[in-house]
C-alpha cells in the first residue's frame, strides 16, 4: 500500500507507512524513523499526507547524507524545514545552500 493512497482521517498509519517505502529507497532504518517520527509526523498533524511537499525517497536521500557524514543532524533539520516549503530535494537543497561539512 503506498503512502499517498493511504487518505484516511487517522494520523497514525502514515508514518509507517512513510518509513517503509522511504526504506526501499535507503537502508537505514534508525536515521528514518528519526526523521519521520520527529519530523514528517508533526508535519502530519497540519497537513493532510496528499499535501506533502516532499516524498519518502526525499527522506531517504536526507538520511543517506546524515549516514554519510555529508550533512550534520543539526544542517540535516535545516534541510527538512526547506524541503517541508519549497518541494526540492535534499541534494539540491545541499548543494544550493553549501552546507555540506568537510
Amino acid at each position: 500500500m503506498s503512502w499517498q493512497n493511504t487518505l484516511s482521517p487517522e494520523i497514525e498509519p502514515y508514518p509507517k507507512l512513510f518509513s517503509h517505502e522511504a526504506l526501499d529507497g535507503f537502508k537505514s532504518p534508525v536515521t528514518i524513523a528519526n526523521i519521520v517520527t520527529n519530523e514528517v509526523a508533526r508535519e502530519l498533524k497540519h497537513k493532510r499526507v496528499d499535501e506533502l511537499k516532499f516524498t519518502p525517497k526525499d527522506i531517504a536521500q536526507l538520511a543517506k547524507m546524515v549516514d554519510e557524514e555529508t550533512i550534520s543532524t543539526k544542517i540535516a533539520k535545516q534541510v527538512y524545514e526547506e524541503m517541508a516549503k519549497s518541494s526540492q530535494n535534499p541534494i539540491n537543497i545541499v548543494v544550493g545552500e553549501r552546507t555540506k561539512t568537510v
